[in-house]
């Protein structure tokens, strides 16, 4: 099972990047959304070795997404900061009596 946001990342909104089977290396696979819409379950049918492959590559690229998300989110935060820093250098200082 995958985390929601994985899954629009992999397969689009309504999985609509990938039909809900295809064959992908010999391989049919099955993605469906499972209890509160929170994950899915992705199922691969093929040969042993295959499953093996498709499985491996289907969790490199989440992990991608999830450091590209990570990355992405301390982005915002730093540009945050720093364009709050800014703001606080710029602002008129009150006289030192």
């Amino acid at each position: 099972c995958f985390e929601t946001g994985s899954h629009y990342e992999l397969f689009g909104p309504d999985r609509a990047m990938i039909p809900e089977m295809e064959w992908t290396r010999q391989a049919l696979m099955t993605v469906d959304i499972v209890g509160s819409g929170n994950l899915v379950e992705i199922t691969v049918f093929g040969r042993p070795s295959v499953q093996n492959r498709v499985k491996s590559m289907l969790l490199c690229l989440a992990w991608f997404h999830r450091e590209h998300r990570a990355r992405a989110e301390k982005m915002k935060h730093l540009e945050k900061n720093l364009k709050a820093h800014a703001s606080d250098l710029h602002s008129p200082q009150d006289p030192v009596a």
